[in-house]
């Protein structure tokens, strides 16, 4: 009978409440603002690298209009 209330307290002790729903947002919302971190600086990066190929091309003048 010891033995067996040893192993219930044990058991409980070992197991984990799942996350409530407030820690589980918490952890997704973290997630979700680093990966919108990550798109911002690609997203920087690729605007840069287009306008430093941009600059190095020769200005061409306006774009002539195009007959109707």
């Amino acid at each position: 009978m010891r033995g067996a209330l040893l192993l219930l307290a044990l058991a409980l002790l070992g197991c984990k409440a799942e996350p409530s729903f407030d820690e589980r947002f918490k952890a997704r919302q973290k997630e979700l603002d680093a990966k919108a971190q990550s798109i911002d600086r690609d997203i920087d990066a690729a605007q840069s690298d287009a306008a430093d190929a941009a600059s190095d091309q020769p200005d061409a003048g306006p774009t002539p209009a195009r007959p109707r």
